[in-house]
């Protein structure tokens, strides 16, 4: 019961959000909601980001713990335990695709951990959107990282680097522009266009902004 009929007589005013943090109790709160929950990151990016911070992927070290598999290693260097820190963070595959995207969006966005990394672009002095962009970028280099793991343990291959350096840069670009198309009535998409743009690979912030806002949007 959340409420007893005395509690209901007395209240002088009936409050919905009263009511549900009752039912769910306190919430702890987290330092990364801000990253996982950025309205630039895809919704398949802030749900591998989600378990990231829950530390609650099927990694290669979690599932020797659960008796799943003997071998520990890191699936993309065969170096290291693969811990969700080594994985993102020290494998050498990973650091390259970081030290990539760092060169690409013009600042040194990965740190020791996820947390580092958020601290460091929340406590910068950059616009809020260079804010979100970055932050989307972090959780797209995530999820590609992991995707490329993936992609080793079950097909036996490690993609080229500068392949995932090109679908962190693509993706993130395009999820910016769909979001700002969409909310702008009237206005339609050049896809090719942006497309042909993309493969440069030398996008900067004013490059992004006119890839949005010049020629790649046509009011038909």
């Amino acid at each position: 019961m959340i409420y007893t009929a005395q509690q209901l007589t007395n209240m002088q005013q009936f409050s919905i959000q009263e009511c549900y943090k009752k039912l769910t109790g306190e919430n702890e709160k987290v330092n990364w909601s801000k990253f996982v929950w950025n309205r630039l990151t895809l919704p398949k990016h802030r749900f591998i980001c989600w378990l990231v911070m829950k530390e609650r992927l099927n990694i290669a070290l979690r599932l020797r713990n659960m008796g799943i598999t003997d071998d520990p290693l890191c699936r993309l260097c065969g170096i290291e335990d693969e811990t969700h820190l080594h994985l993102f963070f020290n494998c050498p595959f990973s650091l390259e695709v970081c030290k990539s995207i760092s060169k690409w969006m013009q600042f040194e966005l990965f740190g020791d951990s996820i947390d580092s990394s958020c601290r460091k672009v929340l406590t910068s002095r950059r616009s809020r959107f260079q804010k979100q962009s970055l932050l989307a970028v972090l959780g797209a280099a995530i999820y590609f990282i992991w995707l490329a793991r993936n992609d080793a343990v079950w097909n036996s291959k490690i993609d080229i680097i500068r392949h995932n350096v090109h679908r962190i840069q693509k993706v993130c670009v395009i999820r910016y522009g769909a979001l700002e198309i969409g909310a702008v009535p009237g206005i339609k998409y050049m896809h090719g266009e942006l497309n042909g743009s993309l493969r440069r690979h030398n996008l900067t912030w004013k490059h992004i902004r006119k890839l949005i806002r010049n020629r790649y949007i046509l009011n038909l």
